[in-house]
């Protein structure tokens, strides 16, 4: 387990419209594992914008949040939260331009008030909430390589893919955002060029965390949906993290306790029960000359993880 002053942290990484929101709270349900979605986001949709917290209450009206800002801040007051958003927008920026993906080190001096903050929080979530791991599924992989430049942090990195077919989909539907309760907002859309390019980019990018982390694991999305307790086994085995059981899953459901998610796909909003079922409608449904355009241009790595050797996705091209 964890020395006292270090804090695990199993961060997600990958593009949006993964399922990172589903193994974000399927892992959720682990003694021991605290869920807190899209923690990158904390400072500018939780601090400034009070959307709702995974437990449906606006986040600062939040118990857990509350007291996790009050052992980490001494209260909301007290943050800087529009700086710290920018420095984390900033640091994220300065590593994607520069690509410095072997360690974020140097970006410690410029950045150091944000480490700081970062450092008080993970810490404070650790004490409220009794877990041993935090869970981030942030996905945006310089934030992945900023987490892992924080000393008391141990980075533990789930690389998780989806079909670039399905992503392609997914990024083109229109969806409410119930997080923003004072109006009608919808999830970002995507066209499929932009979405395919993405893709590409963002697992490339994804598999270099492997460098900077403690462990590094890979899992597809269709393989956590098909068998999620074998999935969630071995994911956990890979990262040689400790496990009591799994008793939460029962064949393809799940039993929901509360969590406390900052940021993430509506489903998290689900109570009680969830059922697992692989997200498909994109066989039928997405234009043929979308497909074919997705497939040339992400064939490389849809070949590289499996797609095209394994018997359930052959023949989904067309």
């Amino acid at each position: 387990m964890s020395q006292d002053n270090t804090n695990k942290v199993l961060f997600i990484a990958g593009l949006g419209r993964s399922g990172s929101t589903l193994l974000d709270m399927l892992l959720g349900q682990i003694d021991g594992f605290c869920s807190t979605g899209e923690l990158r986001f904390i400072w500018d949709r939780g601090f400034n914008q009070n959307q709702l917290c995974g437990c449906g209450k606006p986040f600062r009206e939040c118990d857990f949040w509350i007291e996790v800002v009050k052992e980490a801040f001494g209260g909301f007051e007290n943050v800087d939260h529009k700086r710290l958003a920018d420095l984390r927008s900033s640091a994220e920026h300065r590593i994607s331009k520069w690509r410095l993906f072997n360690t974020a080190s140097d970006l410690l001096a410029p950045y150091e008030e944000y480490f700081n903050a970062s450092r008080k929080l993970h810490r404070a979530i650790r004490k409220v909430s009794g877990c041993e791991v935090i869970i981030d599924s942030s996905k945006n992989v310089a934030y992945g390589f900023i987490l892992a430049a924080i000393p008391e942090i141990d980075l533990f990195t789930v690389h998780l893919v989806r079909d670039s077919r399905g992503v392609a989909y997914s990024w083109r539907r229109k969806k409410v955002r119930p997080e923003i309760h004072w109006e009608q907002h919808y999830m970002g859309q995507r066209g499929i060029l932009k979405s395919a390019n993405r893709w590409n980019l963002r697992n490339i990018l994804a598999s270099k965390l492997q460098r900077t982390s403690k462990q590094y694991t890979f899992l597809r999305y269709e393989d956590l949906v098909i068998n999620p307790k074998d999935s969630l086994s071995k994911l956990l085995a890979e990262l040689r993290i400790e496990t009591t059981s799994l008793e939460f899953l029962d064949d393809f459901r799940a039993s929901l306790k509360i969590s406390h998610t900052v940021s993430g796909n509506p489903m998290r909003f689900e109570r009680k029960e969830i059922k697992i079922q692989p997200d498909t409608q994109w066989q039928n449904d997405m234009a043929k000359s979308h497909k074919w355009l997705v497939t040339l241009l992400t064939w490389p790595l849809l070949l590289k993880y499996g797609y095209f050797r394994d018997s359930r996705f052959r023949g989904k091209v067309a």
